[in-house]
Order: C-alpha cells, then sequence, then structure tokens
C-alpha cells in the first residue's frame, strides 16, 4: 500500500482491470459497452449466480462467467433450442457448484435424502422466533399489520367466490343461461309459453329448457293470513336446475298446462319455518291465491332460487289465462346441451324465432333471441363492478401492509449485519443465510395469517349482520377456497416482505463489517431509496382508495340529499292484492277499498291514511302512452307516462302540491267522465306553454280530461322524473295496491294496529312488506351506501397503515443519522432547521405518492361511473380530498419523529 503523496493525501488507487469502482466513458458499471445494455437473459444470469455462488465465488469469476454466457448467447442469435440448451447446461453448472458448497461445509449442508433439510429448518424457525420475540413491539405491530391485511382480502376475496366466481349452488351453473326475447330497438322481452314449446321442441343446443315468473302468493286458511314469494313453473324448472327433492317428487309433465292438477313444491326454510318441518305435508291441500293446490314435494336446503328468494313453486297452469303465443309473461331458463356454447344457442335460437315470426307475425314480427349466462343476470352488472372494486381495494391494502412488513425487516437487516458478519466469517454460506433469514419471515407471516383468518371472520360476520348487504342472497362463507387463498397470501406477503430484507442481510462482506464500528452501520443509499420507494407506493396506493371511497361517499350523500317532491316523515306503509274470488267485480273492489281507507283512518295516533296504486320506491305501477288531443303522432312516438291509481285526498295526505285546477273528488266515480291529474313535466311536455287543465288527453284505450296538475315528484332516487299521469282508484280500481298511513309517533311502532285494522275489512287478505315509507326510500339507496362505508373503511385501513409506514421510516432515519444530527446540532445548527429538514423529506415523499396516486385514481375511477350518481368519476373535491387527508396525515407521522430530531443531545449522539 502506497503513503501519502507530497500534499499529504494519500494517492487514489487506480482502477483495476476487471473491478469496475467507477464508470468509464466507453463502458457501463458491469464492462458492457456503453449504449449496449446488457441482454436480458445474460443480466438474468448474472444475477442467479450471485445469489447461488455469490457466497463461494469471487465478484470477478462471476463477471467473468456471465461474460462468457453473453458471448455464447449472441452467438446462438436465431436458434431458440441452440440458447435454450445453453441456458440448461450453465444454469446447472451453477446448481453443481452450490452443492459442492455444501459438501465442503458440513455446519450449512442440507443433505438430499431429506432429513437434514427438516433439521435446518427447524433451527432456523427457532433462532427466527428468539430474533422475532427479541423486539416483541415490533413484531406485534407487524403481525397485526399483515393480519389486517390478510383478513380483509380473505373476507373480501369470500364475497367474491359466493357472488362472482361460484354465485349458483347448482350442478354445472356454468351450462346456465337466462333465454329472453329482443325488440328491434334492443329492447327486451319476456317469452310466451306457445313460443316455449316449439323452442323446447326444437331447439338442439339445449340439454333442456323451462319457463317460470316471480308471483305474490297469499297463504290463507293456515291462521295469520299472509304473502309468501312463488314461482309458476313448468314441468321442466327442476330438470333444468337439477334439483331433486327431499320429501315428496317435483312437478310431473301435464300439470302445467290449462287443465292439469294444481300442484305445488316447497321450499325448505318456508317448510320449517310455516309447517314446523312436518314429514307429512306432501299430499296436503294448502290454500295459494284462494285456490286450493297439493303439496307434492319440499326441496333441499340447499336448493333456492337466487333471483327471488322463492319458498314455493307453482304447477304453471295455474295461470290459465297467460299461456298463448301473444302473452310475453315468463322468463326462460336453459340448460346447454354438452359441448353447446352460448353463441351457437343464440344462433339457433334466432333461426326457429325467424321461423316463428313468419309462422305468427302478429306475435313475434321483428323479435330475436337474447340469451346470456344465468349468472351474470343474478348477480348484476352493478354489484359485479363494486365487488371488483373492492378486491381491488382490498389488494392495495395488503400490499401496503407488506411494504410495511418489508420496510420493518428492512430496518431489522440492516441492524443484524454485524452478526451476518460474523457468521459468513464462520463459513456460512450466503444461500444457507438467506434461508434463514426467510425462515424468520415466514414465520411471521404464519402469525399474521393466523390472526388474519380471524379478522376475517369477524370482517364476514359483520357483513352478515349487515341487513343492507347486498350479498345476504349469496353464499358468502369462509371456505376451503377462501383458506386457500389465506394460506397463499400468507406465504406470499410473507416471502413478498422479506425477500428484499433477506437478500440484503445475506450479502454482508465480513471484513469491511467486522472493521466497522458502531456508528457506522449505514444502510446505504441505494436501501434508503428502496425504502423511500415503498413508502411512495404506499401513499399512491392510499390516495386511490381515498378518492374511490370519497366518489361513493359523496354519491350516497348526493342520494340522500334528493328532494322527492313529496313528505315521507312518519309515513307508515303496506301493500296488499285482491285474490278472493268476490273482489273480481270492480264494484266490491272498489267498495273494499273504501271501507280499508276508512278503518286505517280511525286507528289512535293516526292523522290521515290513504291508499295508491304504484306507491313511491316500490317497483309497482304502470305506464301508457299519451298525446294531446288532435296529435298526429304514432303511438310508438309519444310521450310514456307512469299511471298511479290513488284515493282522492292523496295528494293532501304526501304534501304534494296542486299547481292548478284541483285533486280527485268521490264524484269521480263509475259513470262520470274519465278524470286525470297531471304532473307538471307532463302537462308542460304534452301542451307546453299552454294551460292544461280542463284538456282531453288521448291513450290507446281512449281520451280522458285533465282536471288539474300537481308538482313532480320522484319515483326512485337514481332516475329522473317520470312524467305522472294519476288516476283515481274509483274510476279504476287496482287488484294490487298499497296501503299508507300517517303517524303521531314512530311509523314502526303502528304496525300491529295497522295489520289489526285491514284485518277488520278481510281476515283472509294478505298484508305484506309494511315498513316506514323512509326505510323503503333508503333502501334504494342501501348498496351505494353499503358499499361507500366498506370501501371507505378499507381506505381508512390503508391510511393508517400509510401512515405507519411513513413515521417507521422517518423514526429509522432520524435514529441513522443521530450521530449526523448531533454533529449539526454541536456545529451551531439551528433545532428549527433539523426540524423543517425531516419534514421536507418525510412531506416531498408524500407529495410523490400523492401524485402517482391521483394518477391511478383518474385511470380507475371510469370503473366506478356506473354505480355514482351526482358525481363525475373525475370530481374535484374527491381528488383535493383525499390527497389534503392524505398529507396531513402523513404530516402528522412525520411530525413525531421530527420532533425527536430536535431533541438529540449532541454529547449523547457522540457516545452512541
Amino acid at each position: 500500500m502506497s503513503g501519502p503523496g507530497p500534499d499529504g493525501r494519500r494517492p487514489r488507487r487506480p482502477p483495476q482491470p476487471g473491478r469496475h469502482l467507477g464508470r468509464d466513458r466507453g463502458t457501463d458499471r458491469d464492462g458492457h459497452p456503453a449504449g449496449h445494455p446488457e441482454p436480458l437473459a445474460v443480466r438474468g444470469y448474472r444475477r442467479l449466480a450471485e445469489l447461488l455462488v455469490g457466497g463461494e465465488l469471487d465478484p470477478d469469476r462471476i463477471r467473468d462467467m456471465a461474460s462468457v454466457f453473453g458471448s455464447l448467447w449472441a452467438e446462438a442469435r436465431g436458434r431458440p433450442a441452440a440458447r435454450i440448451r445453453l441456458a440448461l447446461r450453465d444454469v446447472a453448472g451453477l446448481w453443481r457448484i452450490r452443492r459442492g458448497a455444501w459438501s465442503r461445509h458440513a455446519s450449512d449442508t442440507t443433505n438430499l435424502d431429506g432429513r437434514d433439510v427438516m433439521g435446518e429448518m427447524g433451527r432456523d424457525l427457532k433462532i427466527g422466533l428468539r430474533v422475532l420475540f427479541r423486539s416483541p413491539v415490533a413484531t406485534l405491530a407487524a403481525v397485526v399489520t399483515l393480519a389486517l391485511g390478510i383478513g380483509g382480502t380473505t373476507a373480501v376475496f369470500s364475497v367474491a367466490h359466493g357472488v362472482l366466481f361460484d354465485p349458483m349452488d347448482f350442478p354445472e351453473a356454468d351450462r346456465l343461461v337466462l333465454a329472453l326475447e329482443e325488440n328491434t330497438d334492443g329492447s327486451l322481452g319476456l317469452i310466451s309459453f306457445d313460443n316455449y314449446v316449439d323452442l323446447r321442441s326444437e331447439a338442439g343446443t339445449f340439454e333442456s329448457l323451462a319457463l317460470w315468473r316471480g308471483i305474490s302468493v297469499a297463504v290463507t286458511g293456515l291462521g295469520e293470513p299472509e304473502r309468501i314469494r312463488g314461482e309458476f313453473v313448468t314441468a321442466t324448472y327442476f330438470d333444468v336446475l337439477r334439483g331433486r327433492p327431499l320429501l315428496g317428487r317435483i312437478i310431473r309433465p301435464g300439470e302445467d298446462v290449462t287443465g292439469g292438477e294444481r300442484v305445488a313444491v316447497l321450499a325448505y326454510g318456508y317448510w320449517q319455518r310455516r309447517f314446523g318441518s312436518d314429514s307429512e305435508i306432501v299430499g296436503k291441500a294448502v290454500n295459494f291465491n284462494n285456490l286450493l293446490h297439493t303439496i307434492v314435494g319440499v326441496m333441499p336446503e340447499g336448493f333456492r332460487s337466487y333471483w327471488d328468494g322463492t319458498e314455493a313453486w307453482i304447477s304453471l297452469q295455474t295461470a290459465p289465462g297467460e299461456l298463448s303465443r301473444g302473452a310475453k309473461s315468463f322468463f326462460g331458463i336453459g340448460r346447454l346441451a354438452e359441448g353447446a356454447d352460448l353463441a351457437a344457442a343464440e344462433a339457433e335460437v334466432d333461426r326457429l324465432m325467424a321461423r316463428l315470426a313468419e309462422a305468427y307475425p302478429e306475435a313475434n314480427e321483428g323479435r330475436s333471441a337474447n340469451l346470456r349466462p344465468l349468472s351474470a343476470w343474478v348477480v348484476g352488472e352493478q354489484t359485479r363492478s363494486l365487488v371488483w372494486a373492492l378486491l381491488g381495494a382490498v389488494a392495495l391494502v395488503l400490499l401496503i401492509a407488506t411494504a410495511n412488513v418489508a420496510n420493518l425487516q428492512l430496518a431489522r437487516a440492516s441492524q443484524r449485519t454485524r452478526e451476518m458478519a460474523i457468521r459468513t466469517a464462520l463459513g456460512g454460506g450466503r444461500l444457507r443465510l438467506l434461508a434463514q433469514l426467510l425462515v424468520e419471515n415466514v414465520a411471521l407471516a404464519l402469525m399474521g395469517g393466523v390472526l388474519g383468518v380471524g379478522v376475517a371472520v369477524l370482517i364476514l360476520r359483520v357483513l352478515a349482520a349487515d341487513g343492507a348487504s347486498p350479498f345476504a342472497g349469496f353464499d358468502v362463507e369462509l371456505n376451503g377456497a377462501a383458506l386457500g387463498v389465506a394460506a397463499l397470501l400468507t406465504l406470499g406477503s410473507g416471502t413478498l416482505a422479506g425477500l428484499l430484507p433477506a437478500l440484503r442481510g445475506s450479502a454482508v462482506r465480513p471484513a469491511g463489517h467486522l472493521r466497522e464500528d458502531g456508528r457506522s452501520g449505514s444502510e446505504g443509499r441505494r436501501s434508503g431509496r428502496f425504502r423511500s420507494g415503498l413508502v411512495v407506493a404506499q401513499m399512491a396506493m392510499a390516495v386511490t382508495l381515498l378518492v374511490g371511497a370519497s366518489l361513493l361517499l359523496r354519491t350516497a350523500a348526493a342520494l340522500r340529499g334528493i328532494e322527492v317532491g313529496f313528505d315521507a316523515e312518519n309515513v307508515l306503509t303496506g301493500e296488499t292484492r285482491l285474490t278472493a274470488q268476490s273482489y273480481q267485480d270492480e264494484d266490491n273492489r272498489r267498495a273494499y277499498m273504501e271501507q280499508v281507507v276508512a278503518r286505517l283512518g280511525e286507528i289512535p295516533g293516526v292523522r290521515g291514511a290513504t291508499l295508491i296504486y304504484g306507491m313511491p320506491f316500490s317497483g309497482d305501477g304502470g305506464s301508457i302512452p299519451v298525446r294531446a288531443e288532435g296529435s298526429d303522432l304514432e303511438w310508438d312516438q309519444v310521450l310514456v307516462a307512469s299511471t298511479p291509481a290513488v284515493a282522492e285526498g292523496y295528494f293532501d295526505f304526501m304534501g304534494i302540491p296542486v299547481l292548478a285546477g284541483r285533486g280527485f273528488q268521490a264524484s269521480d266515480g263509475p259513470g262520470a267522465e274519465f278524470a286525470l291529474v297531471a304532473s307538471r313535466s307532463l302537462a308542460e311536455r304534452v301542451y307546453p306553454g299552454e294551460d292544461a287543465v280542463g284538456r282531453m288527453l288521448e291513450t290507446p284505450e281512449g281520451a280522458a280530461r285533465i282536471v288539474g296538475v300537481v308538482e313532480d315528484t320522484k319515483s326512485s332516487l337514481s332516475t329522473e322524473v317520470e312524467p305522472t299521469l294519476y288516476v283515481s282508484y274509483r274510476q279504476s280500481p287496482p287488484s294490487l295496491f298499497s296501503v299508507l298511513i300517517r303517524t303521531e309517533g314512530r311509523p314502526e311502532s303502528f304496525e300491529r294496529s295497522l295489520k289489526e285494522a285491514f284485518w277488520s275489512v278481510d281476515a283472509n287478505q294478505p298484508l305484506w312488506e309494511i315498513m316506514s315509507l323512509a326505510q323503503r326510500m333508503a333502501g334504494y339507496s342501501s348498496q351505494e351506501r353499503f358499499f361507500s362505508i366498506l370501501l371507505g373503511g378499507f381506505a381508512g385501513l390503508a391510511l393508517l397503515l400509510a401512515a405507519v409506514g411513513m413515521y417507521g421510516v422517518m423514526a429509522y432515519a432520524v435514529g441513522r443519522r443521530r450521530h449526523e444530527l448531533g454533529v449539526r446540532l454541536a456545529l451551531g445548527a439551528e433545532r428549527g432547521r433539523i426540524l423543517v429538514m425531516v419534514l421536507r423529506q418525510g412531506v416531498g415523499l408524500t407529495v410523490v405518492g400523492a401524485v402517482v396516486g391521483l394518477g391511478a385514481a383518474a385511470a380507475g375511477s371510469r370503473y366506478l361511473a356506473s354505480v355514482l350518481f351526482g358525481v363525475e368519476p373525475l370530481d374535484a373535491v374527491s381528488f383535493i380530498v383525499a390527497p389534503t387527508v392524505l398529507l396531513l396525515v402523513a404530516g402528522l407521522a412525520t411530525w413525531i419523529p421530527a420532533r425527536r430530531a430536535t431533541r438529540v443531545d449532541p454529547v449523547e449522539a457522540f457516545r452512541a
């Protein structure tokens, strides 16, 4: 070694051949010509060599081996087979060198017979657990962090498995399709019974085909009358779904046609609830819709409709008036034949529909087939989009948690360099040290995984307990697939979080580290950049989630703030359908409704009562085309208006202002001129700039006079105001209607009184879906509110984990720079400048992460567009609030270590 030069400085050592301490003008740091980057295959070979034999061979030797490999790789250009043979041969050579090293170091061997492998793993695990429990607070923080990420991801995967991947528990459910008819304008329609008969007999791409239609079923004669959900079905329905009864039998062919026997099959849950699991129920008669039906079977517990919550399946012949070619009344459901696909089936049904259109043009002209997977229809596009958004959100949370643990393990690895140096000096190979450190990280992840399963169970219980959960109709549970995902997440997150720390911890140079004193254990500029990069990634993912949560929260707020045009406070509602033979006549229906309104108004504490067919937020109601008197517009060109039927006094009861004319009166009854009350939007569109009161309005069923105009109301939160044409129930008494009472106290407390007053008119009439009008309205935004809360919870968790990560990085950085900070303070640096210096570093990382996250959020927000209401995907408020919240939280997380940096004692720092 040369001595100092004339100026007292030690001369710089010239670069040695093969040791690239700097970068020549003509070469890069690895000796490759500048401007000609190292081929990917050569770079991969060199990295693999460093991993496998880095502890055995000199870096120059590894570089020479990579150079030779690169030359041979270049010679084999254009010969893929030669390159494959070259790669396999040289990788096998590296493996032979590695195995030779194992045989030379008995203390580090892992014999091929497997006995030493288990022994070494056991010793590694013991050592790892001792290391982890040596710092219990840090270990607990890492375990809890991983548990939250793994548990949340496992829970959401359970939801996705039950909703997206396996939404229906039917055999070979992927072969089930929904069959509809499509009009020339793209609108969808239902199928007629006669068309179904032809399609079933001629369509070869279907193994079986069936019809069904959901209905309300009034059950009487068993005590208190009730309404259940039922389905009219063909005998082939259970064949399509491959359902086998628990008791009795299913519906037979011949029972689903006019004149067949009235039979029904019960769902397992209804059989338990209403009949007490009576094993003798088969053969008994039950009154459904005032017609006796023989119960022929009970389906097993796992068999259910995922589209209608059905409690009884009834033979289709019960609806004889709708079994015709022109009555488009049923959904079709089919099972594709073995080997047939959806496109082939749709093409075949289109050909058959074209033939039916020629044979029966009045019923089928312009109609074609529309087939889709049944699972897609059951789940719905909105729910599908939101579940995918949740999967993405929770994946980001897991990545943030993994990054936190990686940062923690990097800090641990940098503090253990001296230990690793000693073990290397004593003969420990790099692969042996790498295995030790990876076992420690996997042990940490296993503890987090076990706790994460508990977190997943808790999350799923909370989801199941929420009545607004859109997953209530699906089989969402912690099944074997979810547990398998939890295991993969545990191993994956443990390996990912520990791989880089393990690689750095095992790549120590004994001589340099053993000469260092306690102050010089710097983690290196590259490691510092990587830790900062993890923080930036965490901040980016957190701000992406915050933007998504903000968009959904603002959607829920927009839905809550909508003006509906009526007073929904303290209103209790219920729904009924007149099914008895005595109510087939309009006069009898009219008399019954008058009695109901009178009895409801007599309930103590009730301030008013009314009825309506087509109640807001019920989904009920009809519609009809309308045009001005004398208009020459065709019916397919005119305005379509909803047509609720209401009682007199309805507008006063609901607080809907009458803008012109009058509301309905008792004189608007049978024999009087047909009277209509128009909504403001309808009157303005049919008679723009004119007074509509007194004018005639034409419909396909005849003309009627507008006697009043009222203010617009909304029947749904997420749709625009519908033009509405009110009719009087006295002139058009419906069979299905809702009753409403306005109470002086909580509406829910009047439920029993409402039932008793209603049944005092007819004890055999069921009353169902009794709830306040406010509850009905809330149900229309429950899904958006549910998902906004859920995504907001994940975003809050991501923000917390990102803040913890920021705090950990800054606290570690301050700790590593304690000596430097002490020197600065000793030389007169102001503590305020030290504070600003540390804060600048943390805020800088946060700003970079926020910018990246906003870009990701802008790209991903379009996937939420279908579920947003009143908010644009690039909503300025959300894109401002999210990074602002992140900056505040990250600033607080940085402030604590920064304050600690200003309190460093220079004397103590020099002693450290």
